[in-house]
């Protein structure tokens, strides 16, 4: 009995009988030390989720003032975050199952569970509640930092690929796109596309600098001018590395393309370099926040020393 876990409880249930059986068995189970607060009417459950905080409400579907699956949609509209166990009839599985659905951890049948059951039941709910909440707070720090990341590369004009050296098919971050002049998304990109927008006298010294990277797997740095609109072009420097892709585990050849245009009129017309350095900067801090590979994060950072 000592390994009983306090769980403060509420019982929205208006069936005097019934709510007496629950309360019998959640004393009786072995898993929890039940405290146990009992309101017969939704609304009087919800104003008492407002003054306080409940670790599971036990929800039964037909109320005073609300029944069937509107109780459960209303509650959890309310309270997202509260974890809560549908009990109903045997005549009402399919409200039942789809008040699961729209965010009830479990339901219970009455007449149909016992003090184990219920302990089960109710500390399962909890646990997995819990971790669900987790997951998706973890999913949506990746996503934010994700879009930090993406933001930071488009200010410091900086893309990150990945080549399978397989198939020659490419991953490409939004940026690389913009950079070749693509729109994003319009193709599944893969070597000849990368190679394409590459100024004529430039294409075959980049093939065999890549070739030779795959052949020895050493690192390598280029710098080459890209065709643009017109007869416009831009200039760019490219970094990577042969390692194990973070997509798919196989081998392929990874790097970082930037527009490297203003930096070199920064360069030669003396432009203070801060900004650009700051910015570049705050694109290793977004990598290592989103969990990005050792090997990109220290491809940003080779940038970062170019300026310097």
């Amino acid at each position: 009995m000592e390994n009983r876990k306090q769980t403060t409880i509420l019982l929205i249930e208006d069936n005097p009988a019934d709510a007496r059986l629950v309360e019998i068995y959640l004393n009786e189970s072995a898993m929890i030390q039940p405290q146990i607060s009992r309101v017969s009417e939704l609304g009087k459950g919800m104003l008492m989720l407002e003054e306080r905080d409940f670790d599971i409400v036990l929800l039964d579907l037909t109320l005073p003032d609300s029944s069937g699956f509107e109780t459960v949609k209303t509650i959890l509209r309310e309270f997202p975050g509260q974890t809560v166990i549908v009990m109903t009839g045997l005549e009402d599985d399919t409200v039942a199952i789809n008040s699961v659905k729209a965010g009830a951890q479990d339901f219970i049948v009455k007449g149909q569970f016992d003090s184990n059951l219920l302990g089960r039941t109710i500390t399962y709910a909890i646990e997995r509640h819990r971790l669900q909440i987790k997951l998706e707070d973890y999913a949506k720090a990746i996503k934010l930092n994700e879009q930090r990341l993406t933001e930071a590369q488009k200010l410091a004009q900086m893309g990150n690929w990945e080549l399978d050296v397989v198939n020659n098919q490419m991953y490409w971050s939004d940026e690389v796109y913009r950079i070749l002049g693509y729109k994003q998304g319009q193709l599944e990109p893969t070597l000849a596309d990368y190679l394409k927008p590459i100024a004529d006298d430039d294409v075959e010294e980049v093939k065999a600098i890549l070739n030779r990277t795959l052949e020895k797997g050493q690192p390598f740095h280029a710098e080459y001018k890209v065709k643009g609109p017109g007869n416009s072009t831009k200039k760019v420097s490219i970094q990577g590395l042969v390692q194990k892709s973070k997509i798919n585990g196989g081998l392929c050849l990874a790097g970082t393309i930037q527009d490297i245009t203003n930096l070199s009129l920064a360069k030669s017309e003396g432009i203070d370099k801060q900004a650009l350095m700051s910015v570049l900067k705050n694109a290793i801090a977004e990598a290592d926040n989103s969990g990005a590979s050792a090997s990109l994060k220290k491809l940003l950072e080779s940038g970062l020393n170019m300026i310097k």
